[in-house]
């Protein structure tokens, strides 16, 4: 009886001291890096979507990854030099960077669904649409559910484009991060900077400011990051190549970093037909985008303009 008393008492220490250090990594990660273009606010119906909007011209859409830490501010280069030709928004996915982080169950549909409302009802028109790692996979849904929505797609480093875990498996893992105490403690491990600098910029490539930026980004607005995060790690996210390349026609560019050794290149194979094109950076991670800004502005204005 004692014995079992002790080993009560310790679990609840060890529970309570996880909690205490939740709230404290929480509390003391900062605010996110503010966007140099004016916020503005598109009430979905499941919570507030912020996005960024700059430059006159053909709408191109810039939606971001869906690692921890993830935001708009992924685009901030690229929107600046891409507002100089065309009309650029970029978004914060439901759950992510400065949007509402309701705790729902996230899915590659519910993205694609708040992807193509926000088309139809804050920019009015297709668009040419940018979407880099786990955003590709959401962008790739949207385009299949409301093709008419979209005129050419350029894919960065895409992930998440099959299931390759059982589904016990994924939900046990999804339940495992949903969980209140140490569920929230692992989401700070997957997003904590020792984490981002010691992974992410080895593997990865990511540019050295990185690291601080996403790990403010991953803890602003509280514990709601976690929930579509554990949908993303759980495989929730993905689809089958397959069943979605062949319901899209419209013209693909997919863009890989020879450098991105968590997702490599070989993982271009199940995306392969004969309507998409590949370029791939060298000296690049998962992020040509801003490894290489300048060489992958150039590659958007040929993609776009090219008959």
């Amino acid at each position: 009886m004692k014995k079992r008393m002790n080993l009560l008492l310790f679990t609840a220490c060890a529970v309570g001291t996880i909690a205490i250090m939740n709230r404290w990594i929480f509390k003391n990660a900062g605010a996110p890096t503010g966007s140099k273009f004016e916020s503005l606010e598109y009430k979905w119906r499941h919570g507030r979507l912020r996005y960024v909007v700059a430059g006159v011209g053909e709408p191109v859409l810039l939606i971001h990854g869906l690692t921890p830490g993830c935001s708009l501010l992924e685009w901030e280069k690229l929107i600046e030099t891409l507002s100089h030709n065309y009309r650029v928004y970029a978004l914060d996915l439901l759950g992510y960077g400065e949007s509402s982080k309701p705790n729902i169950s996230y899915s590659s549909y519910l993205h694609a669904s708040q992807i193509n409302d926000f088309i139809s009802d804050v920019i009015g028109s297709s668009v040419n649409a940018v979407a880099s790692s786990g955003g590709a996979a959401v962008i790739m849904a949207a385009c299949a559910l409301k093709p008419e929505l979209y005129n050419k797609l350029l894919l960065i480093s895409p992930v998440g484009v099959s299931n390759s875990r059982p589904i016990r498996e994924r939900r046990a893992i999804q339940a495992l991060i949903d969980m209140p105490v140490i569920g929230t403690a692992i989401y700070n491990l997957l997003s904590s900077r020792m984490y981002y600098r010691y992974s992410l910029l080895k593997n990865l490539a990511l540019p050295l400011d990185s690291p601080d930026e996403m790990h403010r980004s991953a803890h602003a607005g509280g514990v709601g990051n976690k929930y579509p995060i554990a949908a993303y790690v759980s495989d929730m996210m993905g689809f089958m190549p397959d069943a979605i390349t062949t319901r899209v026609t419209l013209p693909i560019h997919v863009c890989w970093g020879t450098l991105n050794t968590a997702n490599p290149l070989s993982n271009f194979r199940p995306m392969r037909n004969a309507n998409i094109k590949l370029t791939v950076f060298g000296n690049s991670g998962l992020f040509p985008h801003k490894n290489q800004p300048k060489k992958f502005y150039r590659l958007c204005r040929f993609f776009f303009e090219q008959v």
